[in-house]
Order: structure tokens, then C-alpha cells, then sequence
């Protein structure tokens, strides 16, 4: 399971229209690993192993907009 998460708030600025827009956004917020399947093939070193993962791990993106 993933979770994700996404923060955003508006500043009004100065003047007509103008706004500054603040905004954080996490992918994997828990940073948890989910294991891939393991694998199946029995004539390799790696039965029944789990080499893999599924999903991706922890991306945090910090963006500012600005409105005029």
C-alpha cells in the first residue's frame, strides 16, 4: 500500500489578482517497501527469492507559483 500526499496554499499578495501559491507534494509519504512477487523459476539460484519491488520509493516535490 502507498500512500500520497498533497499540501497547497494560496497567498494573496498585494494589488488585484496577485497570489503566491505554495504547494509540497510526496509520493510514498511512509517511505513503506512492497515486496514484488518472488521468483518462480526453479531451475535458477533465485527460487523462491524476492529480488524486486513494486511501487517506487519516497519522492517529495516542493513547488511556488505566482499569480498576476
Amino acid at each position: 500500500m502507498q500512500w500520497d500526499l498533497a499540501v497547497m496554499k494560496n497567498f494573496r499578495l498585494l494589488g488585484e489578482g496577485r497570489s503566491l501559491q505554495l504547494r509540497a507534494e510526496a509520493e510514498n509519504l511512509f517511505n513503506q517497501m512492497n515486496p514484488g512477487m518472488p521468483n518462480g523459476a526453479v531451475t535458477q539460484r533465485t527460487f523462491g527469492m524476492i529480488t524486486a519491488q513494486d511501487g517506487s520509493p519516497r519522492r517529495i516535490m516542493l513547488a511556488a507559483k505566482l499569480v498576476f
